[in-house]
């Protein structure tokens, strides 16, 4: 016998997708950070884009939590699956992680005594993620992997680094001795990014991925956008991807920035009296303002009458 579907049952079928899409999203705002530490001298940024797919959450994560005065817990991970239930396992490993880590300072075995505690509610998660601890005190990051995409450091000299560690997914861990946690110095660093697979694979191509990040991450502009996380997102991002991305970013540059509507001609002059004024107490005797300032007007003037609207100028 033939099922039939009438217009009714679309339309309750409809209504209770709407419905567990709204609790997902829901959800997904609750377990991703609203807010991320703060790191003295080092600016943070990131960005979340969800898989083009119906339920769109799954269970990639990113977040920076502070331990203490000086040392900020970094990670970034992926669960396995989509929808729901990868967003609750998601939730739980992310909070485990930020707990152990205010007791235990090992990061090899922060992702270990997570998994065990994730693993007694959900015996078939698996999971991988990136772990590392950054202390302000002398610039330096302690960090394990657990199967994740290794993050990419820019350094000051301009060569790209893998922050490399071996290590199991979570829920495959205690099948194999114990990883170790390594160390990396950041004090000549640039910018230090985390991501998760998805960023890579969305052109269906890991190594063509792999060099396209590799490529936003040596870009000038980079260094001097507001929010690095979101560049590398747009650069990389052709087209939605079929998995979630999340990308997590620290930028070391200090730059000073002046942010206004380019029509807005009260701002503009306003901004352009700061800049000048910055620059006489920053640059070196010797230094043409005038010519700077003319260089400022210009190229404010022209972003206003070729392409109108937010303007965004940072110095460093």
């Amino acid at each position: 016998m033939r099922r039939v579907r009438t217009a009714s049952s679309i339309r309750v079928g409809s209504h209770a997708g709407d419905l567990q899409r709204r609790l997902v999203r829901a959800l997904q705002e609750a377990t991703l950070p609203n807010r991320l530490a703060t790191v003295e001298g080092v600016s943070l940024s990131a960005v979340y884009r969800p898989a083009a797919s119906e339920v769109q959450v799954g269970g990639d994560w990113y977040d920076a939590f502070e331990l203490d005065e000086h040392r900020r817990l970094f990670s970034v991970g992926d669960v396995t699956g989509h929808g729901l239930q990868a967003s609750v396992i998601m939730g739980k490993l992310r909070h485990a992680i930020n707990v152990i880590a205010t007791y235990e300072s090992d990061p090899a075995r922060i992702l270990d005594a997570a998994e065990s505690i994730v693993l007694r509610r959900y015996p078939d998660a698996i999971a991988t993620c990136f772990c590392g601890i950054y202390d302000t005190r002398d610039a330096t990051i302690v960090y394990a992997n657990a199967g994740h995409p290794y993050p990419l450091l820019r350094r000051r000299n301009g060569s790209l680094e893998e922050l490399e560690a071996d290590g199991l997914p979570i829920g495959l861990r205690s099948s194999a001795l114990s990883s170790r946690a390594m160390t990396k110095h950041l004090d000549d660093a640039l910018l230090l990014a985390f991501y998760t697979d998805g960023l890579i694979e969305a052109r269906r191509d890991v190594f063509a991925g792999e060099r396209l990040l590799r490529r936003a991450l040596t870009t000038e502009a980079i260094l001097y956008v507001d929010n690095p996380a979101e560049f590398i997102e747009r650069f990389c991002m052709r087209r939605r991807s079929a998995d979630d991305v999340a990308v997590l970013v620290l930028n070391f540059v200090h730059c000073r920035r002046w942010k206004f509507d380019s029509k807005n001609w009260y701002a503009a002059r306003l901004a352009r009296r700061e800049f000048v004024a910055f620059l006489e107490n920053a640059a070196a005797d010797g230094c043409d303002l005038k010519a700077t300032e003319l260089i400022f007007g210009e190229l404010t003037a022209n972003v206003a009458r070729h392409a109108a609207g937010a303007l965004e100028i940072a110095f460093g």
